[in-house]
Protein backbone atom coordinates (compact mmCIF):
# COMPACT_ATOMS: atom_id res chain seq x y z
CA UNK A 1 0.00 0.00 0.00
CA UNK A 2 1.11 3.61 -0.56
CA UNK A 3 1.35 5.85 2.18
CA UNK A 4 -0.43 9.37 1.46
CA UNK A 5 0.77 12.94 2.34
CA UNK A 6 2.04 15.72 0.88
CA UNK A 7 4.17 16.02 -1.94
CA UNK A 8 8.09 15.55 -1.06
CA UNK A 9 10.80 16.76 -3.29
CA UNK A 10 13.99 14.57 -2.21
CA UNK A 11 17.64 15.84 -3.82
CA UNK A 12 20.70 13.88 -2.75
CA UNK A 13 18.84 11.96 -0.20
CA UNK A 14 17.45 15.05 1.40
CA UNK A 15 12.97 15.11 1.35
CA UNK A 16 11.65 18.57 1.39
CA UNK A 17 7.97 18.67 2.11
CA UNK A 18 6.22 21.41 0.14
CA UNK A 19 4.86 23.12 3.08
CA UNK A 20 8.27 23.32 4.81
CA UNK A 21 9.59 24.97 1.80
CA UNK A 22 6.60 27.90 1.81
CA UNK A 23 7.14 28.45 4.94
CA UNK A 24 11.11 29.35 4.19
CA UNK A 25 9.78 31.48 1.69
CA UNK A 26 7.46 33.48 3.39
CA UNK A 27 10.12 33.98 6.39
CA UNK A 28 12.88 34.69 3.86
CA UNK A 29 9.83 37.47 2.10
CA UNK A 30 9.28 38.41 5.42
CA UNK A 31 13.32 39.17 6.34
CA UNK A 32 13.34 41.00 3.12
CA UNK A 33 10.47 43.06 3.99
CA UNK A 34 12.04 44.13 7.31
CA UNK A 35 15.27 45.02 5.99
CA UNK A 36 13.22 47.66 3.49
CA UNK A 37 11.47 49.00 6.29
CA UNK A 38 14.09 49.32 8.22
CA UNK A 39 16.50 51.11 5.56
CA UNK A 40 13.51 53.41 4.51
CA UNK A 41 13.06 54.22 8.22
CA UNK A 42 16.00 55.45 8.66
CA UNK A 43 15.97 57.58 5.35
CA UNK A 44 13.05 59.24 6.83
CA UNK A 45 14.76 59.73 10.43
CA UNK A 46 18.10 61.35 8.55
CA UNK A 47 15.60 63.72 6.19
CA UNK A 48 13.92 64.95 9.47
CA UNK A 49 17.24 65.90 11.71
CA UNK A 50 18.18 67.58 7.89
CA UNK A 51 15.41 69.85 7.93
CA UNK A 52 15.33 70.47 11.92
CA UNK A 53 19.09 71.34 11.85
CA UNK A 54 18.12 73.86 9.06
CA UNK A 55 15.76 75.10 10.97
CA UNK A 56 17.64 75.95 14.33
CA UNK A 57 20.56 77.32 11.85
CA UNK A 58 18.36 80.13 9.79
CA UNK A 59 16.68 81.38 13.82
CA UNK A 60 20.13 81.18 14.47
CA UNK A 61 21.47 83.12 11.68
CA UNK A 62 18.54 85.73 11.72
CA UNK A 63 16.92 84.41 8.77
CA UNK A 64 13.83 83.28 10.27
CA UNK A 65 10.79 85.27 8.86
CA UNK A 66 7.36 85.46 11.17
CA UNK A 67 4.60 85.37 9.32
CA UNK A 68 2.46 88.34 9.61
CA UNK A 69 -1.75 88.79 9.73
CA UNK A 70 -3.07 91.68 8.56
CA UNK A 71 -5.50 92.82 11.18
CA UNK A 72 -9.07 94.64 9.91
CA UNK A 73 -9.50 98.03 11.36
CA UNK A 74 -11.60 100.88 11.14
CA UNK A 75 -10.78 104.54 12.26
CA UNK A 76 -13.53 105.92 14.18
CA UNK A 77 -12.29 109.63 15.26
CA UNK A 78 -9.20 112.06 14.16
CA UNK A 79 -8.09 115.38 15.99
CA UNK A 80 -5.46 118.16 16.09
CA UNK A 81 -4.37 120.21 18.89
CA UNK A 82 -1.91 122.33 19.98
CA UNK A 83 0.40 120.53 22.22
CA UNK A 84 1.28 121.91 25.39
CA UNK A 85 5.06 122.39 25.69
CA UNK A 86 5.45 121.99 28.91
CA UNK A 87 4.25 118.33 29.15
CA UNK A 88 6.04 115.10 28.69
CA UNK A 89 6.41 113.34 25.75
CA UNK A 90 3.00 112.10 24.55
CA UNK A 91 -0.21 112.90 25.30
CA UNK A 92 -2.10 114.77 28.08
CA UNK A 93 -5.49 112.68 26.93
CA UNK A 94 -4.20 109.04 27.21
CA UNK A 95 -2.60 107.10 30.16
CA UNK A 96 -0.61 104.61 28.24
CA UNK A 97 2.93 103.71 26.80
CA UNK A 98 5.12 106.26 25.12
CA UNK A 99 6.99 105.16 22.22
CA UNK A 100 8.86 108.00 20.77
CA UNK A 101 6.89 111.42 20.11
CA UNK A 102 3.74 108.94 20.61
CA UNK A 103 1.42 107.23 23.26
CA UNK A 104 -0.82 104.97 22.69
CA UNK A 105 -3.72 103.31 25.03
CA UNK A 106 -5.73 100.18 24.15
CA UNK A 107 -9.21 101.14 25.19
CA UNK A 108 -11.02 97.67 26.51
CA UNK A 109 -13.94 98.84 28.59
CA UNK A 110 -16.60 101.55 28.51
CA UNK A 111 -14.91 103.23 31.25
CA UNK A 112 -12.00 103.73 30.28
CA UNK A 113 -13.17 105.18 26.69
CA UNK A 114 -15.50 107.31 29.32
CA UNK A 115 -12.48 108.80 31.22
CA UNK A 116 -10.52 109.27 27.60
CA UNK A 117 -13.65 111.35 26.33
CA UNK A 118 -14.56 113.50 28.88
CA UNK A 119 -10.89 114.72 29.30
CA UNK A 120 -10.15 115.09 25.51
CA UNK A 121 -13.37 117.24 25.93
CA UNK A 122 -11.62 119.56 28.33
CA UNK A 123 -8.32 119.97 26.39
CA UNK A 124 -9.33 119.83 22.57
CA UNK A 125 -10.28 123.36 21.33
CA UNK A 126 -12.20 122.40 18.65
CA UNK A 127 -15.82 120.35 19.64
CA UNK A 128 -14.79 116.66 19.19
CA UNK A 129 -17.20 114.42 17.68
CA UNK A 130 -17.28 111.02 19.90
CA UNK A 131 -20.74 109.24 18.79
CA UNK A 132 -18.67 106.09 17.30
CA UNK A 133 -16.66 105.87 20.33
CA UNK A 134 -19.46 106.35 22.45
CA UNK A 135 -21.80 103.85 20.58
CA UNK A 136 -19.71 101.06 21.88
CA UNK A 137 -20.53 99.12 24.53
CA UNK A 138 -19.41 96.13 26.73
CA UNK A 139 -20.69 93.14 24.42
CA UNK A 140 -18.17 94.60 21.96
CA UNK A 141 -15.42 94.82 24.31
CA UNK A 142 -15.97 91.35 25.19
CA UNK A 143 -13.78 89.94 22.41
CA UNK A 144 -12.68 93.84 20.45
CA UNK A 145 -10.85 97.05 21.77
CA UNK A 146 -9.76 100.65 20.86
CA UNK A 147 -6.65 101.90 19.96
CA UNK A 148 -6.02 105.64 20.68
CA UNK A 149 -2.56 107.17 19.49
CA UNK A 150 -1.69 110.35 20.51
CA UNK A 151 1.47 111.88 17.83
CA UNK A 152 3.19 115.27 18.15
CA UNK A 153 6.06 116.78 16.00
CA UNK A 154 6.84 120.46 15.40
CA UNK A 155 4.66 121.51 12.58
CA UNK A 156 2.62 118.29 12.23
CA UNK A 157 -0.14 118.40 9.73
CA UNK A 158 -1.68 115.01 9.29
CA UNK A 159 -0.81 111.69 11.29
CA UNK A 160 -3.14 108.63 10.63
CA UNK A 161 -2.80 104.77 11.10
CA UNK A 162 -2.64 102.80 7.88
CA UNK A 163 -2.01 98.85 8.76
CA UNK A 164 -2.78 97.06 11.67
CA UNK A 165 -1.19 93.60 11.58
CA UNK A 166 -0.53 90.84 14.42
CA UNK A 167 2.52 88.02 14.32
CA UNK A 168 2.46 84.22 15.32
CA UNK A 169 2.92 85.73 18.85
CA UNK A 170 0.23 87.54 18.92
CA UNK A 171 2.55 90.82 18.82
CA UNK A 172 0.43 93.83 17.17
CA UNK A 173 2.39 96.21 15.28
CA UNK A 174 0.44 99.60 13.61
CA UNK A 175 2.26 101.22 11.34
CA UNK A 176 1.40 104.96 10.79
CA UNK A 177 2.34 108.08 8.43
CA UNK A 178 2.99 111.55 9.51
CA UNK A 179 3.18 115.09 7.46
CA UNK A 180 5.59 117.12 8.93
CA UNK A 181 5.92 121.14 7.68
CA UNK A 182 9.62 121.97 8.39
CA UNK A 183 9.63 125.50 8.11
CA UNK A 184 6.97 125.30 11.15
CA UNK A 185 8.51 125.10 14.50
CA UNK A 186 5.35 124.54 16.71
CA UNK A 187 4.92 121.47 18.53
CA UNK A 188 1.35 120.11 17.17
CA UNK A 189 -0.54 116.76 17.91
CA UNK A 190 -2.66 114.23 16.23
CA UNK A 191 -5.17 112.22 18.23
CA UNK A 192 -6.90 109.29 16.77
CA UNK A 193 -8.89 106.33 17.24
CA UNK A 194 -8.85 102.91 15.39
CA UNK A 195 -11.85 100.18 15.78
CA UNK A 196 -10.11 96.63 16.18
CA UNK A 197 -12.95 93.50 16.19
CA UNK A 198 -11.96 90.75 17.92
CA UNK A 199 -8.91 91.50 18.72
CA UNK A 200 -7.59 92.76 22.01
CA UNK A 201 -3.93 93.58 22.27
CA UNK A 202 -2.27 93.89 25.94
CA UNK A 203 0.61 95.97 24.06
CA UNK A 204 1.84 97.46 20.58
CA UNK A 205 4.27 98.69 18.66
CA UNK A 206 4.21 101.84 16.57
CA UNK A 207 5.45 101.67 12.90
CA UNK A 208 6.14 105.16 12.62
CA UNK A 209 7.24 107.08 9.02
CA UNK A 210 7.24 110.37 7.48
CA UNK A 211 6.19 111.39 4.46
Amino acid sequence: MQKQGGKNTCKGGLCVDAQQMLLVFMIVLGCIILILASVLLGMQLVKREASLAESKTDEISGEYIEELHTLRFEPIASFSYISDDSATDGSVFLEGDIVGQAEYQVIGSVDTAAKIIELARTKLAETPDFGALEALDDDYYASGSVIAVAYEAPGLETFSVNKLSRDENHQVTAVAKAKTNPTTANMAGQLVFVKVDNVQPKTIELDITQE
